[in-house]
């Protein structure tokens, strides 16, 4: 090969190589936020307790609605949106399928918290008791 070729071969892959380190680079750097639950320590709900309100029934002041809200530590939490049901997230359509705490019988139970910041999102599972 004569010299000049070489230096253009050379300088091709200098070039390519810059390139891709700046990608990279530009990857970590924007790293996309994930939404952040801290759940609270000793999650108990009372039998019956619901996550959701009934349209024109009045609420038990003795059973208060469960919300996501109630169960995670706010101050160490980061997130946009979070629910028991899933949360629109980026191009993905919404899911309408209607999700809660099972609270009808005394027992452990595992719960699961759908939470979304910006486009990201992720599935959260919680662990919790109902009591009489």
């Amino acid at each position: 090969m004569k010299k000049k070729q070489v230096q253009t071969i050379a300088i091709v892959i200098a070039v390519a190589l810059v390139g891709i380190g700046f990608w990279f680079t530009w990857q970590r750097v924007n790293l996309k936020p994930e939404p952040k639950l801290v759940f609270k320590d000793n999650i108990t709900f009372k039998v019956g307790q619901k996550s959701f309100e009934d349209e024109g029934e009045t609420p038990d002041p003795a059973l208060p609605t469960i919300t996501v809200a109630s169960i995670i530590d706010i101050q160490a939490s980061d997130y946009d949106e979070a629910s028991f049901n899933k949360v629109p997230c980026g191009n993905e359509p919404q899911d309408m399928m209607f999700r809660f705490v099972d609270t009808g019988d005394v027992g452990s139970y595992e719960g699961t918290v759908y939470a979304a910041k910006g486009n990201v999102c992720k599935t959260y599972t919680f662990n919790y008791k109902v009591e009489a």
